[in-house]
């Protein structure tokens, strides 16, 4: 007995239904941006540069100076140690200020004197004229008067005294003085029969081993070396 036409297998024969190609492998392209979206971050990073400039502008304002300064790291500044800097502004300098030589006293000699002599100076005495003796040393242990230094001298004896003279009680005299100085090569010098008091822009100066002084008389310089000169001869 045949089988129904419809359970029967088909014949080997037939063809069976062709399977579709597989597409070819493509490398995944990199998207690209719209162009309103680079517009707005163009403009977003605009603004952040110009909130900075802005920033840094009202701190350059805002400092005392307006301004700053950057050191390199092996700079040195410029800028003046507190010491100095107070020194440059009131003028006390050493060279400036004169160097206080003695103790001042009330009714002292006290006058000016600037060391011309080329050397240092390390002693110093002072005494009246006529009849005393040298006093005791004006200036302190290992102090020095140094070359073109101004000195501030406080001799330590009286500035004026009594006259002698009968007849002239009341009269006050001014006495002359004698300085004794010596330098640090060793050498002693004495100035004689002087009143610096009176004398304007007074410096002492050595010329052929005797101490003078020179001074402003008016418009013109005068000296004491003659008169020392005569003194030591």
């Amino acid at each position: 007995m045949k089988a129904p036409r419809s359970l029967r297998h088909p014949p080997a024969s037939a063809a069976v239904p062709p399977v579709p190609p597989a597409l070819p492998a493509t490398s995944a392209l990199p998207a690209t941006p719209s162009p309103s979206l680079a517009l707005a971050a163009c403009a977003l990073l605009a603004l952040l540069v110009l909130t900075t400039a802005g920033v840094l502008a009202a701190c350059v304002s805002a400092s005392p100076h307006g301004s700053t300064t950057t050191l390199d790291a092996n700079q040195e500044s410029s800028a003046p140690v507190a010491g100095e800097a107070a020194g440059q502004a009131d003028g006390t300098t050493e060279k400036n200020s004169p160097l206080l030589i003695g103790v001042p006293e009330e009714g002292a000699v006290t006058f000016e004197l600037t060391n011309e002599t080329g050397q240092d100076i390390v002693g110093l005495q002072a005494k009246e004229t006529i009849g005393a003796e040298y006093g005791s040393q004006l200036l302190a242990p290992g102090e020095i008067w140094g070359a073109d230094r101004r000195a501030l001298i406080s001799a330590g004896i009286a500035a004026v005294q009594q006259s002698t003279a009968p007849d002239a009680a009341d009269v006050l005299i001014k006495p002359l003085y004698d300085l004794r100085l010596q330098t640090a090569s060793g050498t002693v010098y004495e100035l004689y029969a002087i009143y610096p008091q009176t004398l304007v822009e007074a410096r002492i100066r050595i010329e052929e081993d005797v101490a003078y002084l020179v001074y402003r008389e008016g418009d013109a310089e005068a000296s004491t070396l003659e008169a020392q000169r005569a003194r030591h001869s």
